[in-house]
């Protein structure tokens, strides 16, 4: 209800700027949330899917007042072709991520799909890998 009120009465610009704020929050905590998670990687996915299928059918239900079934019936195959290639995007990034260091994930991405990252991105991450860097080179104290 309340995010129903939300949506209703925020203007455009101000509702985009804060689905797009906490979408971002979303993503960019998922990462550190499975490194944290001691646990495996198919545990991990079959829990994201849980959550994700109980927010969305949620969702279906506050926006569009309708039953999850019925959006789900009158969906057709496009509608089952999105919730494969999501869950196995879920289940490729989880194990991912599981198996290897973040920054692997990003570089394996990057490679794969020829999506080259974005000036802004480079000049962020620049001074991260710089300051890792130079933390990882400083000599011991002890």
């Amino acid at each position: 209800m309340a995010l129903e009120a939300i949506l209703r009465n925020a203007p455009d610009r101000r509702t985009g700027a804060l689905l797009a704020f906490l979408g971002m929050l979303g993503i960019s905590t998922d990462s550190l949330f499975i490194r944290l998670a001691d646990t495996d990687g198919f545990d991990i996915t079959f829990w994201v899917g849980v959550f994700s299928a109980l927010v969305l059918f949620g969702l279906i239900i506050i926006v569009r007042k309708r039953s999850p079934v019925t959006i789900i019936r009158s969906g057709g195959w496009p509608l089952w072709l999105a919730g494969a290639l999501q869950a196995a995007s879920t289940c490729v990034f989880v194990l991912a991520v599981t198996k290897t260091s973040v920054s692997n994930v990003v570089v394996w991405v990057w490679l794969f799909f020829s999506e080259a990252p974005t000036f802004t991105t480079v000049a962020g991450g620049v001074p991260i890998v710089a300051a890792v860097l130079w933390g990882t080179w400083q000599p011991s104290t002890t």
